[in-house]
């Protein structure tokens, strides 16, 4: 019995804890980013150090995205939509 109450307790599979099963979000993030730029069609590539996707309007920082172009994106790289952040 003591065994069972000092068992670690593995954190639960991400299916198991979403109630949308893992392909199906998959999908569902693919639809949100098919209106999203491809980045070999806005030059995704090194950034300067006044214009990168880290002081992008577009940038997000909490998930690495930006909202105009498709997939993860680094915050020293840069586009062609780079835009300064509004002050």
């Amino acid at each position: 019995m003591a065994s069972i109450l000092t068992r670690k307790v593995l954190p639960r599979p991400r299916w198991e804890s979403n109630p949308i099963h893992p392909l199906l979000d998959l999908w569902i993030t693919e639809m949100m980013n098919e209106h999203k730029a491809t980045k070999d069609s806005v030059d995704y590539s090194q950034g300067m150090p006044k214009s990168h996707c880290g002081i992008c309007r577009y940038y997000e920082f909490d998930t690495q995205t930006c909202e105009k172009v498709r997939g993860h994106i680094h915050p020293d790289m840069w586009c062609k939509l780079w835009a300064p952040i509004e002050k």
